[in-house]
C-alpha cells in the first residue's frame, strides 16, 4: 500500500465482530507477545462483516524519512478488556508501506499527434 492515502483491507479471523475490536500497527517483528509498548499507530477500530470478517481504512507513514518503504505487523485487541497482542511477522502478517512514486508530468494529446512534421508549401 502507499504511504498517506487512505486504503481499506480485509481482515479474515475469528472474534473480528467482537465489541471493542480494534488494531495496531508495530515496527517491530515478532520480538514479544504484547504489543501495548511497541505500538506505531493510534487504534483502528474494525468494521466487522461477519464472525470472521472484519474490514479496516488504514493510513499510515514512513516514520523514517530515509526509507522508501517500510514494513509493519498487525496487534489485534479482540476485546475491551484484553491488551494488543503480536500476530508475528510471517509474510502474510506484513504490511508493506511505500513511499507513492512521483505523478509524471502528462501531456494533453497522445505522443503522435504531439510530434508532428510542419510542411512548408512553396508559393
Amino acid at each position: 500500500m502507499y504511504a498517506n492515502k487512505n486504503t481499506t483491507i480485509r481482515l479474515l479471523g475469528s472474534e473480528l465482530n467482537s465489541t471493542g475490536a480494534k488494531i495496531v500497527l508495530t515496527t517491530d517483528p515478532f520480538n514479544q507477545l504484547i504489543c501495548d509498548d511497541v505500538k506505531d499507530t493510534d487504534p483502528f477500530v474494525l468494521l466487522p462483516e461477519t464472525e470472521t470478517s472484519a474490514l479496516v481504512e488504514l493510513n499510515l507513514d514512513i516514520q523514517d524519512n530515509q526509507l522508501e518503504e517500510q514494513k509493519f505487523y498487525f496487534c489485534i485487541k479482540a476485546a475491551l478488556n484484553i491488551k494488543y497482542i503480536h500476530q508475528g511477522d510471517s509474510k502474510w502478517m506484513t504490511l508493506t508501506v511505500r513511499r507513492q512514486p512521483p505523478v509524471p508530468n502528462s501531456t494533453l494529446l497522445p505522443l503522435p499527434l504531439q510530434v508532428s512534421s510542419r510542411r512548408t508549401t512553396a508559393e
